[in-house]
């Protein structure tokens, strides 16, 4: 692009990270800074309960923290075909100094050149995201992910530290005996969030070395994050292989200028299932105890109340973000793509970079000359003395 700012100037700037624990998400909710944009090719995004935005996919868990497996980052070797419920949309992603891009479930092409769909149906780019970057996707929302499971990503999928949640460990083996059937299992616990006093919350406190025993049995109160993780841990304790996906969803729909706005404040965290003859399956842990943040997001879910939250105060920040979204089209996506767009609808014959660069100074020449011969036509009308001319 024509400007830029330093590799470091963006260090220290918050966003969705590669590992999740207890508290890593919810920290996010206080910042409501863009973390991206999509126009819809149909101009009408899917709805709510659909948009949930990929990002990395975690599988290992040493009892605190998720991250992801070393087959996370594996290429899909097939190429999978484009349904007839496919969703083709470009998306505008802010910096973030991380690999991942985002897309919606489940994204199968993309023309950003440096990117590669990994096993996970994840997008990642051979190089940090530091500048504004746009890139079009298309997905299939229902495609099946994995119809078959490699015996090592179903033992990855199912391990769990030892000496970690026995009072999860037990529960989980109780139902098993029960629920025979895994999706029934996964069913009947999204059923106990929903009728048990679980409460979506960033008002939480820290968990200790059995998090998820702490967390169903005790505490009971928490954001995203920590329900993807209590689910996690009691499906894998009953052997059925479940993974975290971590992202954003939701988002606000800016009618006049036809694109979605998702913040940082969207972050979230689900899970995937495992099940025979389906494949990769979703479940929500927080929408079984507060369907609001789904329908509504989470800032009405959790009912903030600051000034920035005041339904009109809100609203005009949404509308605003129209000026930004225009300054990244026409300004910051001027690109080397966009540069080489405009000289080819001006009938001209693709330059090299050498090219280009030597035509933007010619224009830059012309225009400043023709800038100083008006500006100085201009003085000598002004003044009659020779002197001062």
């Amino acid at each position: 692009p024509l400007w830029g700012v330093p590799d470091d100037a963006l260090d220290g700037k918050t966003g969705l990270s590669e590992t999740m624990s207890p508290g890593s998400i919810s920290t996010l909710f206080a910042d409501d800074s863009p973390a991206f944009r999509v126009e819809f090719d149909s101009n009408q995004p899917p709805p709510n309960a659909q948009r949930y935005w990929r990002g990395p996919i975690l599988w290992n868990f040493d009892g605190d923290t998720w991250s992801p497996s070393i087959t996370s980052f594996q290429e899909l070797s097939r190429q999978v075909e484009v349904s007839d419920q496919a969703i083709a949309y470009e998306v505008q992603l802010e910096p973030h100094e991380r690999r991942w891009l985002l897309a919606l479930d489940l994204p199968v092409r993309t023309d950003y050149p440096k990117a590669l769909l990994s096993l996970d149906y994840q997008l990642i780019s051979e190089d940090p995201i530091t500048s504004l970057t746009a890139y079009r996707v298309i997905s299939n929302p229902d495609h099946f992910d994995s119809p078959t499971l490699r015996p090592i990503r179903r033992m990855i999928a199912t391990r769990l530290p030892d000496d970690r949640n026995p009072r999860t460990r037990a529960m989980a083996e109780e139902w098993r005996e029960r629920y025979p059937d895994d999706r029934q299992l996964a069913e009947a616990l999204l059923r106990w969030f929903s009728e048990q006093p679980f409460f979506y919350s960033l008002d939480t406190l820290p968990l200790g070395r059995n998090s998820a025993d702490e967390f169903l049995f005790d505490l009971r109160e928490g954001y995203c994050e920590y329900y993807a993780s209590a689910f996690a841990v009691f499906m894998r304790s009953a052997g059925v292989p479940t993974r975290v996906v971590t992202g954003y969803q939701g988002g606000f729909w800016n009618a006049a200028g036809q694109y979605l706005l998702v913040r940082q404040s969207d972050a979230h965290a689900w899970n995937e299932v495992w099940l025979e003859g389906e494949g990769w399956v979703r479940f929500d842990p927080t929408a079984a105890v507060s369907p609001l943040r789904i329908r509504e997001g989470s800032s009405q879910a959790l009912n903030r109340s600051g000034f920035f939250d005041w339904p009109l105060i809100s609203n005009l920040r949404n509308r605003v973000d129209r000026l930004q979204h225009a300054w990244n089209q026409w300004v910051l996506g001027f690109d080397s793509r966009a540069q080489v767009e405009l000289l080819r609808r001006l009938g001209l014959p693709e330059l090299r970079p050498d090219q280009i660069a030597l035509l933007m100074i010619a224009v830059v020449i012309a225009l400043a000359i023709s800038v100083a011969l008006f500006m100085l036509r201009g003085a000598r009308a002004r003044s009659r003395d020779p002197a001062e001319r």
